[in-house]
């Protein structure tokens, strides 16, 4: 499903040129079916309220609907953006990335493709076993551009145990690829932000000096869905 072309279309004002979309892609579940050389195939209907919207209205037995100029149900963002975080003792860590703005205004989803990292280094000052945890966490914040609510997802999450032995110190990392989603929004533009924890702990027996947790979360593309 998808934009599949663009065509000139003449209205009271003018010409305009819209998308045409696949069969099944209308935003609001109504559509207007044309004959390409691909096939038969639909202009994307949206309420003139929609910041897609051309000026080109259709009356329809539903209402008042607009031809889409924009009929893309999901917009792909390329991010890069990176959160650190540490603890020399046991304990939490947080911290929020702000990732951007919803191009659209009719935003129900929003994803995140994620990497999360754990680096854990512990040990012991004698020749007993000890074991040191922690976790690194995340998931999206998004905040209403007209209400100010805050909406928030479900966490991803990394979170490993480590054994230790006698004098030698460990010093491990992991590392997760995740997808975090936060679904059921009402249809609005939003500001999207990546909320981080870190934790260090439970642990037992630790050396003195040299041991911590290390948390990182890279967000590397995230999209906004009209449905």
């Amino acid at each position: 499903m998808g934009v599949v072309g663009k065509v000139k279309v003449r209205g009271p004002n003018g010409v305009f040129t819209v998308d045409v979309v696949d069969l099944g892609d209308s935003q609001t579940g109504h559509s207007l079916r044309i004959r390409t050389p691909k096939g038969i195939k639909e202009f994307n209907l949206v309420l003139p309220s929609d910041k897609r919207a051309s000026p080109l209205r259709i009356n329809t037995p539903w209402g008042i609907l607009s031809i889409a100029k924009d009929g893309r149900n999901v917009i792909e963002h390329q991010s890069g953006v990176s959160w650190s975080g540490s603890r020399s003792s046991p304990g939490t860590v947080t911290g929020e990335r702000y990732i951007g703005q919803t191009e659209l205004d009719i935003i129900r989803r929003i994803e995140m493709d994620l990497s999360l990292t754990l680096r854990i280094t512990c040990g012991r000052s004698d020749l007993f076993s000890g074991f040191d945890s922690g976790a690194t966490r995340a998931h999206i914040e998004a905040v209403s551009l007209s209400t100010g609510q805050t909406f928030s997802g479900p966490e991803v999450n990394l979170e490993r145990s480590v054994r230790h032995y006698g004098l030698s110190t460990v010093d491990v990392s992991y590392s997760m690829q995740a997808k975090a989603v936060l679904t059921g929004l009402p249809p609005d533009a939003y500001e999207v932000r990546l909320k981080t924890y870190g934790r260090r702990g439970p642990s037992e027996d630790h050396l003195s000096t040299g041991e911590g947790s290390r948390h990182t979360v890279t967000c590397s593309v995230w999209r906004e869905y009209t449905k």
